[in-house]
Parts: C-alpha cells; sequence; structure tokens
C-alpha cells in the first residue's frame, strides 16, 4: 500500500541513509517522495527518468497512474522547480 511504502522510505530515511529509489510503476512515486517528506524539513529534489511525465492533476486513479509527480511536488517540502525529468517523449493525455 502506499502507506507502507511511505513508512518504508520514511524508516530508512530517519536512520540517516539517503534512500535511492530505482525501478518500480507509477504507484511508488508519490509514496516515496512522501517518506522521505515526512522525516525532514529540508527541501527534496526530484530524479525522474521516465518515457512519460507523470504530472498530471488526474487520470484514472488520483495519486498512480500520470499523476504521482503533481502530488509529490505539492509536499510542502517538494518544490515544482526541484523536479527533474529525464527521457520525456511527449505529453499525456488525461483520460476520464
Amino acid at each position: 500500500t502506499f502507506d507502507q511504502i511511505s513508512n518504508a522510505v520514511a524508516y530508512v530515511a530517519a536512520t540517516g541513509s539517503f534512500p535511492i529509489i530505482l525501478g518500480g510503476d507509477h504507484s511508488i512515486g508519490f509514496p516515496t517522495v512522501r517518506g522521505l517528506a515526512s522525516v525532514t524539513s529540508k527541501r527534496i529534489g526530484i530524479i525522474h527518468v521516465d518515457r512519460h511525465a507523470d504530472i498530471q492533476e488526474k487520470d484514472l486513479d488520483e495519486r498512480m497512474h500520470t499523476t504521482p509527480y503533481f502530488h509529490a511536488t505539492n509536499l510542502p517540502n517538494v518544490r515544482p522547480e526541484n523536479l527533474v525529468q529525464i527521457g520525456i517523449g511527449g505529453w499525456q493525455v488525461p483520460r476520464a
């Protein structure tokens, strides 16, 4: 679940380690950032390597498919200007 992912990342970060998340699918983007954001007041940057931007406000699911980085950059210490995206290949059209 989102909470399990967030709690696991928060646990690692709280030990003083720096979590680096590689792989996964759309569903882990938001909860991993949320977990890190919950244990620090420092600004967080995201390096997102993907073909898709994943920054739509809404799609089939609030915080999963095509939306994780929209929601992540709405966390207080995760600013949109600290999101770097590499490999984006076009714009995504919202679906009903």
